[in-house]
């Protein structure tokens, strides 16, 4: 039998695939930021909800960094366990 020209191995091997616990922990990461943000603005809204916006901005920025950073990372985390695992479970 002649082989195929066009591959769905890795494709099918996607269709079952878990997320490995290391990206598990750098979503969690990236949930401890959103906690990070969303305690720090309740606080802010307690005591001065008319200013909060502004006191909160350059705050919410650098979060903003860290959460780009980890969206990096936890793409070279699946891309490096995909490769490695030929798209199979983890």
């Amino acid at each position: 039998m002649e082989k195929e020209l066009i591959s769905t191995e890795c494709q099918k091997a996607a269709e079952s695939i878990k997320v490995s616990d290391e990206t598990k922990a750098i979503l969690k990461c990236k949930a401890m930021l959103s906690d990070v943000y969303q305690t720090v603005s309740n606080v802010c809204l307690s005591f001065e909800p008319e200013s909060c916006d502004v006191r909160t901005e350059k705050f919410y920025e650098k979060l903003e960094e860290l959460n780009e950073e980890l969206i990096i990372i936890m793409n070279d985390v699946i891309d490096i366990k995909s490769v490695l695992t030929d798209y199979k479970e983890m």
